[in-house]
């Protein structure tokens, strides 16, 4: 499941109104379970990634005498490991923003200036 941090501060905005507008313990605990999450998924894809680039030159070169392999297997690991470097990067970007949320000394007003501007962000 790839857990998405507007949803988080979807739910945390609705809930904030009810809280005053403050970002509660409920909300951080949840903003850090997606970012342990999203850690996994990210470094579960890169495994994945590791693997294909390691064995895919190798299957390569193992078929390499029937022609009609090759081009099917250089595609495919293409498509792969670009929608996988794609994936990743999204995944980074949604850990990173998430951290930024979960400074620790950050200013209440300040943190909820960040939430606005990510939803308000398509």
């Amino acid at each position: 499941m790839f857990l998405k941090l507007r949803d988080a501060l979807a739910a945390a905005k609705s809930k904030a109104r009810n809280q005053g507008g403050t970002l509660s313990q409920m909300t951080k605990d949840e903003l850090r379970k997606l970012r342990k999450a999203n850690n996994i998924i990210f470094f579960v894809i890169f495994g994945i990634l590791l693997f294909i680039i390691v064995v895919g030159p190798i299957a390569v070169s193992l078929y390499f005498k029937d022609q009609t392999i090759i081009p099917a297997l250089s595609g495919v690991l293409g498509i792969t490991v670009g929608g996988g470097i794609e994936i990743m990067r999204r995944i980074w970007r949604e850990w990173s923003q998430a951290g930024v949320i979960l400074i620790e000394n950050a200013e209440e007003v300040d943190v909820f200036k960040l939430v606005q501007q990510l939803l308000a962000k398509p």
